[in-house]
């Protein structure tokens, strides 16, 4: 079988055949892609992951639409792996208003870091 290990954006095989979709976790998909302000990946991944604790929030800072009202548990709402909560992903959003609205909020969720120390 062919075994692929998602490690900082990185891809390795370890035996078998590399065409074989690999397999890694969605912390070690959706983290890189922060880090590397990958807005377009993060955009995918997160309406799939409400079952891992993607909430209004996180969906909000990924949506095309204007952010709507939000309370202050919302910005700071972290998913079930990696603490990355909806300023993290405002952050590498292109639209600035985001951010500046969840801040607003919500002005300590600047200085939560994820568990690697991913800050916003």
């Amino acid at each position: 079988n062919g075994n692929a290990v998602c490690r900082r954006g990185k891809i390795r095989w370890y035996g078998g055949d590399p065409r074989n979709p690999f397999r890694c976790n969605m912390g070690e998909l959706l983290e890189p892609a922060l880090s590397n302000g990958r807005f377009g990946i993060a955009k995918a991944l997160i309406p799939k992951l409400s079952a891992f604790g993607a909430g209004v929030g996180h969906q909000a800072a990924v949506k095309d639409e204007p952010l709507p009202s939000l309370q202050g548990r919302s910005v700071t709402a972290k998913l079930r792996f990696g603490n990355i909560t909806p300023v993290h992903l405002a952050a590498i959003n292109p639209d600035a208003t985001k951010i500046g609205e969840m801040l607003k909020t919500e002005p300590t969720a600047i200085a939560m870091a994820t568990e690697t120390g991913l800050l916003p």
